[in-house]
């Protein structure tokens, strides 16, 4: 009897928390989502970035769940921020997607810089600078600095990288100085993070330089920020971070190692931190403690093995244990770490300069370009006032001559009706007709040094002309997320491409194409297929076929030649290959259509 209570007993206390669940659950869904109280409760613990993570993709889910693109995007945001380091990318990604989606300059130019942002931090320069390069195009018209600022802030970090720390330098500082400016006017969380953010990051570009005495200011300043603003206090650890690395570029290892130590100790999240670890591993090998030094390398170079992707300034790392192995004598050892350092020579190298050569043709060079566009169009601003001015001054004399003539003839014709004298009258006359037209002179004098200068007037005289000089703009959206700058050097690339016959290069691939034109194999085939409408392969066979075409024409006898020699002579690796090519575009077998045609 005991036992059947006991049961119903527990059969009500379930049959009560499932509807007080469900009441909870009804009243929940009853009330709006409240999207603000959320956000704030993630600033609140932003410095513990695994439950910040944890409640970003509750915000993500309940933004899908009520289909607000607005939330979503705000989520995604968080995301990029709060996200392990090897997730950011999937979610600044998704960012780009739904921001697209909005038409929004300003959402897709911020979507791509937090974008380029989180493929920094997982150390793939190549599409963060591609990410950085379009953010700043959306986003350097916004008549707000603030958004302007975010596409550039990945740019002086890559310079910063690549060594360019004196360019680094001017971006990072302009950056910094802005939001110095700005929390002072607007101190709102988005603008206490990004400063903090960004003087961190000129920090560590001073420290590079040996600006020490600089640094001095911008640390103390940072601490006591910090400290007054604990919504930021997520960053204490970077800060700390950046500190050590001062440290370290003046020799002071012990104080470098100890400021790392207590960096490392404050992160809160499941993040490798190689930064501090690389420089903890250097400092102790400045200070020959090998062994303290090797697990920190070790664990660098592990991840490297793994993954393939590590930061460019980490190329010592792989010379600690050529150096390590020597010392001990172990050649076979040493002979791997030799190995392990030339397969990262080789990818050092290139991603350096490949990243150098982008910064340089699409954000330097533009830049210059723009800012030559933009001295011409304020010169012949200038020239326009001036000569305006100069239109005024002379309306205004011709006006005043005008107006004095007029007023001279109503005298001269009372002394005509009082005593009149044909000869007066008449020479009268003469005297107005012949200053009439000097004043229409001076006004056609006027009109001609109003005409712009030479160089500035279009030479077009004809439809055919003006179609000539003014080539079909190109749909630049077709080609998202290829910024349009890309998209221009891609199009041009294979524009001399196919008047340079290289297309009939043996065994010729997509990647090493890609390759040669400075950018990656997605971009390169999505250009191709915008362009074409055809895949790389479909366009390739094309060009040659055209090329065999027009050899044909010129040279008949070329049909002769046996379908091998043919093949070959076109790139094409087999001859089989070129005969299933050729009858996919001719419907006919090389044998049956020379024939034919013969």
């Amino acid at each position: 009897m005991e036992k059947k209570y006991s049961y119903l007993l527990l059969f009500a206390i379930m049959l009560f928390l499932f509807g007080t669940s469900f009441i909870q659950q009804n009243d929940i869904a009853s009330k709006k989502p409240d999207f603000e109280s959320l956000q704030n409760r993630i600033s609140a613990i932003s410095k513990d970035q695994k439950q910040a993570f944890y409640l970003t993709l509750q915000y993500i889910e309940l933004a899908k769940k009520n289909k607000q693109i607005d939330e979503l995007i705000t989520g995604y945001g968080f995301a990029t921020t709060y996200a392990p380091e090897i997730d950011k990318p999937k979610y600044g990604d998704s960012l780009v997607t739904e921001s697209v989606k909005t038409k929004d300059n300003r959402y897709i130019g911020m979507a791509y810089a937090s974008a380029a942002n989180a493929n920094f931090k997982n150390y793939d320069y190549k599409k963060a600078l591609e990410m950085a390069i379009i953010a700043n195009d959306y986003l350097k018209n916004d008549t707000s600095k603030e958004f302007a600022y975010e596409g550039l802030f990945t740019i002086s970090r890559l310079k910063n990288k690549i060594g360019d720390n004196t360019e680094a330098q001017k971006i990072a500082n302009e950056i910094y100085e802005y939001y110095r400016w700005k929390k002072d006017q607007k101190n709102t969380a988005d603008i206490r993070s990004s400063y903090i953010y960004t003087l961190n990051n000129l920090i560590r570009i001073n420290s590079a330089l040996a600006q020490f005495d600089k640094n001095a200011v911008l640390l103390e300043e940072g601490y006591s920020f910090i400290q007054n603003n604990q919504d930021v206090a997520f960053y204490l650890s970077e800060l700390i971070s950046s500190d050590a690395f001062n440290e370290y570029s003046q020799g002071k290892y012990p104080s470098a190692i100890q400021k790392l130590e207590k960096s490392l100790s404050l992160y809160n999240d499941s993040d490798h931190h190689f930064y501090e670890k690389f420089y903890l591993g250097m400092s102790y090998w400045k200070l020959q403690q090998d062994e303290k030094a090797f697990p920190f390398f070790q664990e660098i170079t592990d991840d490297y093995q793994k993954t393939g992707k590590i930061s460019l300034e980490f190329r010592p790392a792989f010379e600690f244990f050529i150096e390590y192995y020597k010392k001990k004598g172990n050649r076979e050892k040493q002979l791997i770490a030799v190995d392990d350092l030339l397969r990262y020579e080789k990818k050092f190298k290139e991603e350096q300069n490949n990243i150098a050569q982008k910064l340089k043709t699409d954000y330097d060079e533009k830049r210059l370009i723009e800012e030559k566009e933009n001295l011409l169009s304020e010169r012949r601003k200038e020239r326009w006032s001036i000569i305006g001015i100069a239109v005024l001054g002379i309306m205004a004399v011709t006006g005043f001559f005008t107006y004095q003539n007029k007023k001279n003839k109503v005298p001269q014709q009372s002394v005509q009706a009082e005593e009149p004298d044909n000869t007066e009258s008449s020479t009268a006359k003469s005297h107005e007709k012949e200053e009439m037209p000097a004043l229409k002179t001076t006004e056609v004098r006027n009109n001609e040094s109003a005409t712009a200068p030479e160089e500035e007037i279009p030479i077009v005289y004809s439809l055919q002309n003006q179609q000539k000089n003014q080539p079909p703009e190109i749909d630049f959206e077709a080609y998202l997320p290829i910024n349009k700058y890309t998209v221009k050097q891609l199009l041009k690339s294979l524009d001399d491409f196919e008047k340079s016959d290289k297309y009939l290069s043996p065994d010729l691939r997509l990647v090493t194409l890609a390759e040669k034109f400075h950018t990656n194999d997605k971009y390169l085939s999505r250009v191709i297929k915008v362009k074409t409408g055809k895949t790389f392969n479909g366009y390739i066979n094309d060009l040659r076929f055209a090329h065999l075409d027009n050899i044909i024409k010129t040279n008949p006898d070329f049909r002769e030649r046996k379908i091998k020699e043919i093949a070959k002579y076109l790139g094409f690796g087999t001859p089989e290959f070129f005969a299933t090519a050729f009858k996919e575009k001719y419907g006919k077998t090389p044998r049956e259509y020379f024939e034919k045609s013969s």
